[in-house]
């Protein structure tokens, strides 16, 4: 009989640890999801997630010249933009006005996307791109591009009042 009750009350010793945690595991359940994004892979994992985007507009505001750091060109004009468009997922990017930029604005209506210029004395050194709850920051390192992927509700809508800001002052 021993044995039994020794057992019981190890078991009712976890019950009581549970119930203490209960309260980390909801503020765990309510954090941000993070990802550290520093290999190409990472990064087309992370475009493959935008292509699920429920609300389909995907913003992106800094350095276009960031993207090609991140994506193979081959991967972006073969697989990601044809994709996009044939899902009707609209992009609006605020870039600074590069040749690069000039070339984004030619292609926009073929490529179902609006891009406007940073407007004057905006100058980002990295960038984002804010879809549904999910925010990707880019940034260029020596050594390419590195990024941090954030899934938070809040935070995403922080960063689109954000963009939706700087857009109505982008040429």
């Amino acid at each position: 009989m021993t044995p039994a009750l020794h057992a019981g009350a190890h078991i009712e010793i976890l019950i009581q640890e549970r119930k203490n945690m209960d309260p980390l595991l909801e503020k765990i359940a309510g954090a941000p999801q993070v990802e550290f994004i520093n290999t190409p892979e990472g990064f087309t994992k992370a475009a493959e997630r935008s292509l699920d985007c429920t609300e389909k507009v995907i913003y992106y505001l800094g350095r276009a010249e960031i993207l090609m750091d991140a994506y193979a060109q081959a991967y972006e004009d073969g697989h990601y933009i044809p994709t996009r468009i044939k899902r009707r997922l609209k992009v609006k990017m605020l870039v600074e006005d590069t040749p690069m930029m000039q070339r984004y604005r030619d292609a926009d209506e073929e490529q179902f996307r609006e891009t406007r210029g940073l407007p004057p004395g905006a100058d980002f050194k990295h960038s984002f791109m804010v879809y549904d709850d999910t925010i990707v920051f880019f940034m260029k390192t020596d050594s390419g591009a590195t990024g941090l992927s954030i899934v938070n509700a809040e935070i995403a809508e922080t960063m689109k009042l954000v963009f939706h800001e700087i857009w109505q002052r982008g040429a």
